[in-house]
């Protein structure tokens, strides 16, 4: 059989009610067919009738709803293999110069979503990841690409390191927050002002100020907690107890 088309896949608007879809390129083995509903690959039972055809049909267990995209993929392997002084069969030699092909036409697809050039000299190479770390993409005079500083400071230096979730002083460390400022209610200001508030009412480990629980042994009470036992504490060593009772978060009596 001859390759007479270049497609290689196929989109469909699935509406949850048909199960049928045609496959309009050649697929010689089920294994080649790719299927992706909303950019996801795809969990449905199907089955496929007149493999092997120019033009065949995936038939749905459960019909599916949502952007369906049926594309060939041929992995580049040669399974066959032909036997000295054994059979040359005109099918099995067809077939076998057909998947070249078809791989080929994936390779074609593939070199579309990159960037290309018709320079028949083509680009020189860009340098390795630790000389392009950190720089911007560009062409020089001739045409040329180059590499490019961004200016300290710049917005689009600004975006580059927001972006920057490798390194610890960029990314997300460069957005501020003032506990000051009023933020809206929804935005990450107001978030984290609300977290600080709570987190005002806590002590060491997480456990809430005035907190009684029991413990062993008076020696070998942790750092932080104090026995509760009517004694007098310094306003200046536990802060946190003077503000809490001022606020009147317990009942206290002269």
């Amino acid at each position: 059989m001859t390759v007479t088309t270049s497609i290689n896949y196929k989109e469909y608007q699935a509406d949850g009610k048909a199960t049928i879809f045609t496959i309009p390129f050649l697929l010689l083995a089920r294994n080649d067919l790719q299927i992706y509903l909303d950019n996801e690959p795809i969990n449905l039972t199907y089955t496929i009738r007149r493999l092997g055809n120019p033009i065949s049909e995936i038939i749905f267990e459960k019909a599916p709803i949502g952007r369906l995209l049926l594309q060939r993929s041929i992995e580049l392997v040669r399974e066959t293999d032909y036997q000295e002084n054994g059979d040359l069969l005109a099918k099995t030699v067809n077939q076998d110069f057909d998947r070249i092909y078809l791989a080929m036409q994936g390779l074609a697809q593939d070199n579309t979503k990159a960037l290309r050039v018709i320079d028949p000299n083509g680009v020189n190479p860009l340098p390795l990841a630790a000389q392009r770390a950190n720089k911007t993409f560009s062409f020089d005079s001739t045409g040329q690409p180059m590499l490019a500083t961004l200016e300290t400071g710049s917005a689009a230096d600004l975006a580059k390191n927001l972006a920057d979730n490798n390194d610890q002083h960029k990314g997300a460390s460069l957005v501020s927050y003032n506990n000051e400022l009023n933020y809206p209610l929804k935005t990450v200001g107001k978030i984290l002002q609300q977290l600080q508030e709570r987190c005002d009412y806590f002590e060491g480990s997480g456990v809430p100020v005035f907190t009684v629980f029991w413990w062993p042994s008076r020696q070998t009470i942790p750092a932080g907690y104090v026995v509760a036992d009517g004694q007098e504490l310094s306003q200046a060593v536990y802060p946190d107890i003077a503000k809490a009772i001022q606020r009147g978060d317990v009942p206290t009596v002269s």
